[in-house]
């Protein structure tokens, strides 16, 4: 990335980015200096070929700016790892917020106006969920750096724009007209932006009437304890639905509350026992 190294001063901390190197691959260090302390960042090790980005940009309006490191791994649909490193508390500190599928994500900027950046991804929990890949669409996913953490901010109102451009996306998309894949991928994905709108009870019932029950996909399972490190086998959940895979899904991945449920109106079962 860097033949030498590059240093620079950054408010009152000083930047330093060189590369390390194994054989034919090369990931890029960024080390951050401030007060005799020293952190660092360490990006993929990936071909030369790969451009990793490095930017300056302000996370909490009123304070010095912040370096975010973005790197790609590289592969067929992963995966961008974006890295934060700044001054929290008055100490060096670099913040993590995980691996993304895709490219890099545009210079996040504060969209809700509330004075702290808005880092803007796409879910990934949703990605081979109900259909392959390809046919797998996701609803946005915003977070912020508070106090040195990461806190997810997704469902405050003025991201409504954005949820609303992933209803316009994929409610055409969640038709019975649809291909069985592409259907059973973005219905979930409709339904969860809709619910972020406010909009659950509509979405379910479009998504009842259009969801492939024959479709030939594994449904995501639900476990009946709270795991912190994968659910016991033996406490897995095999829901035999594609609505009830989606209902929990959704509760899971806090789209809608725990204790709601679908109108009887909308239930995918023939209410009629005799």
């Amino acid at each position: 990335m860097y033949p030498t190294a590059s240093s620079w001063q950054l408010g009152p901390m000083v930047i330093t980015a060189t590369a390390r190197r194994e054989g034919e691959l090369s990931a890029p260090i960024i080390e951050i200096e401030y007060a005799d302390t020293k952190i660092s960042m360490q990006g993929e090790m990936v071909s030369n070929s790969y451009t990793h980005h490095l930017n300056s940009i302000v996370n909490r309006e009123g304070t010095y700016p912040v370096i975010l490191l973005q790197s790609f791994s590289g592969g067929a649909h992963c995966c961008n790892t974006v890295q934060v490193a700044g001054l929290s508390g008055g100490k060096l500190k670099v913040v993590n917020l995980g691996s993304w599928d895709g490219d890099q994500i545009d210079t996040p900027k504060d969209i809700s106006r509330d004075g702290y950046t808005d880092y803007v991804f796409n879910d990934n929990s949703f990605l081979y969920a109900f259909s392959p890949y390809a046919y797998s669409y996701a609803p946005p996913k915003i977070l912020n750096i508070r106090d040195g953490r990461t806190t997810d901010v997704s469902s405050r109102q003025a991201f409504r724009p954005l949820f609303e451009k992933t209803v316009r996306e994929t409610e055409g998309l969640c038709e019975p007209s649809q291909d069985s894949f592409t259907r059973n991928g973005a219905c979930p994905a409709f339904v969860a932006a809709a619910a972020r709108l406010g909009k659950i009870d509509w979405a379910w019932s479009k998504m009842v009437a259009s969801y492939d029950a024959s479709a030939d996909w594994q449904l995501p399972t639900g476990c009946r304890i709270q795991a912190i490190d994968g659910c016991p086998e033996n406490s897995q959940i095999q829901f035999q639905s594609y609505p009830d895979a989606l209902l929990n899904f959704l509760k899971e991945n806090k789209y809608i509350p725990h204790d709601w449920y679908p109108k009887i109106d909308n239930s995918p079962y023939d209410r009629d026992s005799f």
